[in-house]
């Protein structure tokens, strides 16, 4: 086994190069048995050299658009696990509003004539927060009446939140 040689400069500093077996080595800090070691056999002090640390690089996915299947929640909780669990609905809520219905008449406002006189009842259903609407037709209007949007949860288009 050959020895180890070591170069060690006059005005030696932690942070300066060493030659260590024939390569050169930058040492910047030491645990406390090496700084020991270094201090008794070669009387040097080190002092360890803070280096500067780069942001770490952090990529975001960003959220696939909804698959269409289920409900908003379903698709993200898709995207958020493998095994997706079904979202959990406030049923104390639901059992104590399921039988409140808010029902509003209302007009379609339009410029072409024809849509000024088409009528709909909005369902508000206060358990699970879901709207209805059902247009309502007078008679040998031509058009036939019946739900004009299916009973669902529907997003408030300015604050994102449901209604």
């Amino acid at each position: 086994m050959r020895p180890v040689e070591y170069y060690m400069p006059e005005d030696f500093k932690c942070g300066d190069m060493i030659r260590i077996w024939t390569r050169d080595c930058l040492l910047y800090d030491a645990d406390d048995f090496t700084k020991d070691w270094y201090n008794r056999n070669l009387g040097v002090t080190l002092s360890p050299v803070h280096l500067k640390k780069g942001s770490p690089d952090v990529f975001y996915q960003p959220v696939p658009p909804e698959t269409g299947f289920g409900t908003p929640e379903d698709s993200m909780a898709s995207v958020i696990a493998l095994q997706p669990k079904p979202p959990k609905f406030d049923m104390k809520k639901m059992f104590k509003q399921d039988m409140h219905v808010l029902r509003f008449n209302a007009k379609l406002v339009s410029t072409e004539p024809d849509d000024e006189s088409r009528t709909f009842i909005v369902s508000f259903y206060c358990g699970d927060d879901t709207i209805l609407v059902y247009e309502v037709c007078d008679k040998n209007s031509g058009r036939i009446g019946g739900p004009f949007m299916k009973r669902k949860k529907q997003v408030n288009h300015i604050s994102g939140k449901y209604y």
